[in-house]
């Protein structure tokens, strides 16, 4: 007697049309955090600034941009080394 054929383990997979491949999905969260940061920056750049308008000296808008961005760059370059490792 011969085995009968092994059984294809469909139902335990989510459908092709609803699984995403992961290089999606890292794009999507990727796109996702990089909203929510922005936002959070815009609001509390905002809140911080009318904090100070009793304060004769406030600070450079464009420092903090710049900051911001050098922070995302040591960043990304971190997760980049540590990803070719």
């Amino acid at each position: 007697l011969a085995a009968p054929p092994p059984r294809l383990l469909t139902a335990t997979r989510a459908p092709r049309s609803l699984s995403m491949p992961s290089h999606q999905c890292v794009r999507w969260t990727a796109l996702s955090l990089m909203l929510v940061q922005n936002s959070a920056f815009v609001l509390v750049m905002r809140h911080s600034r009318k904090q100070q308008q009793s304060q004769a000296a406030q600070y450079n808008v464009a420092l903090v941009v710049v900051l911001q961005e050098l922070f995302k760059l040591l960043f990304c370059v971190g997760v980049t080394g540590a990803q070719s490792r």
